[in-house]
């Protein structure tokens, strides 16, 4: 039997934030099996942010687990039924193990589940955080220390039964994970625990949804790192449709999803200041009405003429709000653009490397870096003119747009004459590629310099991949600016990579 109070859920999420780096192959046979399948009874863990989410209005699911599943669902043709967990997803998880459930997401692979059910590679990897209230910092200098304070943690989780054999039992405590986490957070607040040990991810998304602004996260334990896969019950189907799983899980590339839930700060806070801006703007429109009444009342006579002045006045603030919204988008444009060029700007470039820098970090996938310089370029300015050099960097900047053409890829003014290009996901062999077209298309430019030995302006390129090396964006850039000098000090007009 299913678990009591189980409903259907609503809708799949957005299969578009999913993309493939490498086509998977599935055959008829595979397919035509898979059409013979009865539908799949998906159990989904409810308020489980950025993996799952379920609106309280709709009841559509969102998070990078639903992106997933329904990429992989609808590229393989597979049907199914969402069935909400109801906020406790024991019953559901022991369901699966008796195979009353077909799948459950997302769970985290933990070596006591893998004998009664079946985990997909992983597409997610978290970590659990210390959260300590704002104005008494709780941090660790090693896990021995963790007896030393009182831990609230969510009961019947696998991090509960680590932490038990790490902390007394009079400093453990367990707490329910009732609907909405109310007595969760309130056992910080009132003192019963000291710290909250959670899931990094989920307790960021509760504290601008739920306004948790007093308290924050005080240490990451990245001892207890939660890797997240799809978990199914043991049968041979289910053995089958695994693997197919895996097949997509290996060349998924969910970067996107993770962008849109999970990069999640800024836009939690943008969206709490969006409902406060909505809620300041009832309340002025409940102020504007009352004094409308009052108005009404003391003055009858005057009401049209009040009316009129009224509409005109509530024209204005739209046409003043609008033109407002207008400038501050177009300042935002220019705050992100070279005015010479039109390529991005260096913050707009150390926004991105940083970023992509942390994306690296989580997915391992390459990360390159092009810094260019322009050879003896002090000599046009010097010999023909500094509006003849800002020309020639305007063409030379139109020209190397040519080569960044993938939505990812950065090409900014770094300052001066140098310019610099993120490649994310470029391995080194493909970035010195297109380092090399770069050089060679600058020349085919044939823009003239009487101070360069060879009479026109030409490009020297350094190039530093990110591989795991590098434990900062300022290694890397730094690489990268060591190899541009090495190509300036091997004559110029040249490539170099580590």
């Amino acid at each position: 039997m299913l678990p009591a109070g189980t409903a259907l859920a609503s809708t799949c999420g957005s299969a578009g934030n999913i993309q493939l780096r490498k086509q998977v192959a599935v055959t008829a046979e595979e397919r035509a099996w898979i059409a013979s399948l009865p539908a799949l009874r998906v159990g989904v863990i409810r308020n489980a942010a950025p993996l799952t989410e379920r609106d309280a209005v709709t009841g559509a699911y969102r998070g990078i687990s639903i992106d997933v599943f329904c990429f992989i669902a609808q590229e393989l043709g597979l049907r199914y039924r969402l069935l909400d967990s109801g906020g406790d997803f024991t019953p559901m998880l022991r369901a699966v193990q008796q195979g009353e459930l077909d799948m459950l997401m997302p769970l985290s692979r933990q070596r006591e589940r893998e004998p009664f059910g079946l985990f997909t590679l992983p597409y997610f990897t978290s970590h659990y955080a210390v959260i300590s209230l704002k104005g008494k910092p709780r941090t660790l200098q090693s896990l021995a220390e963790l007896p030393d304070f009182r831990i609230g943690v969510v009961a019947q989780t696998a991090l509960a039964r680590d932490l038990a054999e790490v902390v007394p039992a009079d400093s453990l405590h367990a707490l329910p994970l009732d609907e909405g986490k109310k007595a969760f957070y309130q056992a910080l607040r009132s003192g019963t625990v000291d710290v909250l040990v959670m899931n990094k991810d989920i307790f960021t998304e509760d504290k601008y949804r739920d306004e948790l602004f007093d308290m924050e996260v005080a240490q990451i334990l990245t001892q207890f790192p939660r890797r997240y896969g799809f978990y199914f019950s043991k049968t041979e189907d289910h053995q089958r449709l695994v693997e197919l799983f895996d097949h997509y899980l290996a060349h998924i590339d969910a970067s996107d999803a993770i962008l849109r839930h999970e990069v999640g700060e800024q836009r939690l806070i943008e969206r709490y200041l969006r409902q406060q801006d909505r809620l300041d703007l009832q309340r002025l429109l409940t102020a504007v009405v009352a004094l409308s009444l009052l108005l009404l009342l003391a003055y009858f006579r005057h009401y049209r003429r009040l009316s009129k002045q009224l509409d005109a006045s509530h024209r204005q603030v739209l046409e003043q709000q609008q033109a407002l919204l207008e400038a501050n988008q177009q300042l935002e444009r220019l705050s992100m653009t070279d005015g010479l060029t039109g390529l991005a700007n260096r913050r707009r470039f150390d926004e991105r490397v940083a970023l992509e820098f942390a994306l690296h970090r989580r997915t391992g996938r390459p990360l390159s870096v092009l810094m260019l310089d322009l050879d003896h370029f002090k000599q046009v300015n010097d010999q023909l003119g500094h509006a003849m050099g800002d020309e020639y960097l305007r063409r030379v900047a139109s020209e190397l747009k040519g080569y960044c053409r993938r939505p990812t890829d950065l090409l900014a003014r770094y300052g001066g004459e140098e310019i610099i290009c993120l490649l994310p996901e470029t391995a080194q062999p493909e970035a010195l590629q297109i380092a090399e077209r770069m050089r060679e298309a600058v020349a085919r430019l044939r823009l003239a310099n009487p101070g360069s030995p060879s009479g026109q302006v030409t490009l020297s390129i350094g190039v530093a991949t990110q591989t795991g090396q590098h434990p900062t964006t300022d290694s890397l850039l730094a690489e990268a600016d060591a190899r541009l000098y090495q190509a300036k000090r091997g004559g110029r007009n040249r490539v170099c990579s580590s």
